[in-house]
C-alpha cells in the first residue's frame, strides 16, 4: 500500500540539530504506517548519524541512504528516487516541523489534489528554539486559505512573493515525476530553477497560512557568504531558469512577465558581485559566468532592458563596468 508522504532529509555536518529535526517529525500525531522518512547521509564528517541511531532503530518507516559527499542537490535527488509516498516534503536537517502541521497540510492536499501546497513558516534563532525546547503549535486562528490557482498565476501575481525555498512546499509526487523535475547537482541556489519549473508547470496550487516549519536562522549558513563559487552557481541556476521559457508554454503576457523576473535576477547577480567582491576582475568574472550559462539572453521589455541586452551582446564586461559606475555613484550619493 502506498504511503501518503515521503519526508526527505539530507544530512551533512548537523550533529547539533539533526536529532531535534527528526524528533519534530514524530510529534505530528501521524501513524508510522502513513509516511516514510528518507534520511540521506551525504558523507557527513561529524557525529550526525550517531545522534539519531536509536531513533532509526526504533522506527521501521525510516530509510537511510549513505553516499559520498555530493551536495544537497544530489542528496535530495537520490532521496526522491527512492521515495514512494503520494506527497513529497523536503525537510532541511537544521530546521523543525511545527507541531501538528503535517495532518493539516496532508488533509488539505488530499481534499484539493494540489500539485503544490505552499505553506508559511516561523523563523527563529537557535537560542529561541532551545528556549522553547523546539515545540511550537499552530495558532488557533490558522489556517487561512487562498483559492486554487495555477503555478503561473501565483508566479506572476504582483501581490505574491515567491520564496525559493522548497522546504515550505508539499509536492504531489506524480507531478514531479511527470515532468522529471530535479535539482541541478553540485551547486548552491539549487532551489531556484527547481522552484521556477514547478511554478511554470503546476496546474493546481494552493497557498496557505499553515505554519509548516520552524526555519532555523544561522549566522554561518551557506547563504551568509558570497564567493566566486556562489557567483558561478548563481549564474548556473539563472541559466537553467532562463531556458525554461523554451520548454514551458507561455502566453505573450506570461513571457513578458517572465522576462521581467529574469531581468531582475540578472541584475541581482551583478549587484551581488559588486557588493561582495572588491577585485574588479572577480566582479567581471561573475558577468562572464552569466554569459556562459545563458548565451542567448535577450530582454525586450522597456528601454533599460533593451539597452542592457545590446551592451551585454557587445561585451558583458562592458555592461558590468557601466553598472559598477552606476552603483558607485549611488553609494557616493547615499553617503553624502
Amino acid at each position: 500500500m502506498q504511503k501518503q508522504l515521503s519526508i526527505i532529509i539530507p544530512v551533512y555536518n548537523v550533529e547539533k540539530y539533526i536529532r531535534s529535526c527528526v524528533e519534530s517529525v514524530f510529534r505530528q500525531g501521524l501513524s508510522d504506517e502513513d509516511y516514510e522518512i528518507i534520511i540521506v547521509n551525504d558523507g557527513t564528517k561529524d557525529r550526525s548519524m550517531e545522534q539519531i541511531t536509536d531513533i532509526v532503530e526504533r522506527h521501521a518507516n525510516i530509510m537511510v541512504i549513505n553516499q559520498e559527499n555530493e551536495g544537497l542537490s544530489v542528496a535530495r535527488n537520490n532521496g526522491l528516487a527512492k521515495a514512494g509516498g503520494e506527497f513529497i516534503l523536503f525537510l532541511d536537517s537544521d530546521d523543525l516541523l511545527m507541531e501538528g502541521s503535517l495532518p493539516l497540510i496532508l488533509q488539505k492536499a488530499a481534499d484539493t489534489q494540489a500539485d503544490m501546497l505552499i505553506n508559511n513558516f516561523l523563523e527563529l534563532s537557535s537560542e529561541e528554539i532551545s528556549a522553547s525546547h523546539g515545540v511550537y503549535t499552530q495558532k488557533c486562528d490558522l489556517p487561512v486559505m487562498e483559492g486554487m490557482r495555477t503555478g503561473k498565476e501565483l508566479l506572476f501575481a504582483r501581490q505574491n512573493y515567491v520564496r525559493f525555498a522548497v522546504w515550505q512546499t508539499l509536492y504531489r509526487h506524480d507531478f514531479l515525476q511527470r515532468y522529471n523535475i530535479q535539482f541541478i547537482p553540485g551547486i548552491y541556489y539549487e532551489d531556484v530553477a527547481f522552484t521556477y519549473e514547478c511554478y511554470l508547470r503546476a496546474e493546481r496550487c494552493l497557498m496557505t497560512n499553515i505554519l509548516l516549519n520552524i526555519y532555523r536562522r544561522r549566522n554561518h549558513s551557506i547563504t551568509s557568504t558570497y564567493t566566486l563559487k556562489h557567483a558561478k552557481d548563481h549564474a548556473t541556476a539563472f541559466g537553467k531558469s532562463w531556458s525554461l521559457r523554451k520548454t514551458t508554454q507561455l502566453t505573450a503576457k506570461e513571457y513578458q512577465n517572465y522576462q521581467d523576473r529574469m531581468y531582475s535576477s540578472f541584475y541581482s547577480i551583478a549587484k551581488e558581485a559588486f557588493k561582495h567582491f572588491q577585485d574588479k576582475h572577480d566582479r567581471l568574472r561573475a558577468m562572464e559566468y552569466i554569459s556562459q550559462s545563458a548565451p542567448d539572453l535577450c530582454f525586450t521589455n522597456g528601454m533599460d532592458q533593451r539597452l542592457a541586452t545590446i551592451l551585454y551582446r557587445i561585451s558583458p564586461r562592458l555592461l558590468m563596468l557601466i553598472w559598477i559606475q552606476r552603483w558607485n555613484w549611488a553609494k557616493r550619493f547615499h553617503n553624502t
